[in-house]
């Protein structure tokens, strides 16, 4: 039986597509449409088999993401009804964002009706201090999954961990950098916390370490971050010799792709949904149409973003695919690309710690 493609001539650029495509340039260099992301990292206008300088295997992730919602804890009650409304919404975590500490009645009056033993629960808080008072009160509790996400970090944590499922330390790295070093960043802060956390012989270490990845509107360059970061970690954990070589990601999207339009913003959040689904990430936090507008966003514009990503999930069967992204020479070479560039700044970070 004929493969599906025998009829087809094999692409190479001595076919004529590429004589044609010399025409249509009219003098101009081929280099000329060639996409500079950042130094030593290009991506060409073409890419076949034969040009493919793939290195890497089909990447592994969780091909069915959790579907989160931000809650800024402020007025308890009006946190309560959005944390039902999003979960009955269809959401199936909450990524609740406090600015104190909450004593217990609090967090009863804020989890009213919540059954914590169905969803994931991830935790911001500003400070160390309120981050150990709220690892207090859920060491109290008899379950919890998801995570902590703290801007200072504490490693007595790590001996405090209420439960196996809750990731009490997560990386994150400056977006105003380039894909290559927020990579770097994030692997450096991750592979510091491992050392630590090995040091003070904690169980299943990087079952301690989760990733918070933010994703922009660059469709193909957010896709191949993701996708490369996985690469990373399992690079670093590989050798370390652990047979777990699994990565925890979080992505939030990025409100600076927003504007001041609420329909145009629900296009560029379906962008970005969607290289964060298709680059790998475990939880994607839906971001509302109207975010710019000092967080005062509606409950049609938090549906519509829930929304995005059901209709990702139940009707585009990306979910279906291990890889989808895998078989795109492009997106493989930019994957590869940014892995080898973060790699090296990552070496030189640890080089000159030593």
């Amino acid at each position: 039986m004929p493969t599906l493609f025998s009829e087809f001539p094999t692409a190479t650029q001595q076919a004529d597509w590429w004589q044609q495509l010399q025409k249509e340039l009219k003098g101009k260099l081929y280099d000329s449409l060639h996409w500079h992301i950042e130094e030593s990292v290009v991506l060409a206008p073409y890419y076949n088999l034969h040009t493919s300088t793939r290195t890497s295997d089909i990447i592994q992730r969780n091909e069915d993401w959790t579907i989160a919602e931000m809650i800024l804890v402020g007025d308890l009650p009006t946190a309560n009804r959005q944390i039902l409304t999003a979960l009955q919404g269809g959401a199936n975590a909450i990524v609740l964002q406090l600015t104190r500490t909450l004593m217990d009645t609090e967090w009863a009056s804020l989890l009213n009706g919540v059954i914590v033993a169905y969803i994931q629960i991830h935790i911001k808080t500003p400070t160390a201090a309120v981050a150990t008072t709220t690892l207090q009160y859920w060491q109290r509790q008899p379950t919890i999954v998801g995570s902590l996400q703290c801007p200072e970090q504490d490693l007595t944590w790590a001996a405090n961990n209420p439960h196996a499922q809750f990731r009490i330390f997560t990386t994150s790295a400056d977006t105003t950098q380039t894909p290559s070093l927020q990579l770097a960043a994030q692997i450096a802060q991750a592979q510091s916390m491992l050392q630590l956390l090995i040091d003070k012989n904690i169980p299943s270490p990087n079952r301690c370490i989760q990733f918070s990845v933010s994703v922009g509107k660059d469709y193909f360059v957010e896709i191949a971050k993701l996708r490369a970061l996985r690469l990373l970690w399992a690079n670093v954990l590989a050798i370390y010799n652990f047979d777990d070589r699994s990565v925890s990601m979080i992505a939030y999207l990025s409100p600076v792709a927003l504007t001041q339009d609420t329909y145009t913003n629900m296009i560029s959040i379906t962008v970005q949904t969607m290289a964060a689904a298709i680059g790998g990430a475990d939880v994607i936090v839906s971001l509302p149409a109207d975010s710019f507008d000092n967080n005062l966003t509606s409950e049609f514009t938090r549906r519509v973003a829930r929304n995005v990503q059901h209709l990702l999930q139940i009707e585009s069967h990306v979910t279906k695919v291990i890889d989808p992204a895998a078989g795109s020479y492009a997106i493989e070479h930019l994957t590869d690309a940014l892995a080898e560039k973060a790699w090296k700044q990552f070496q030189a970070q640890v080089a000159k710690k030593a």
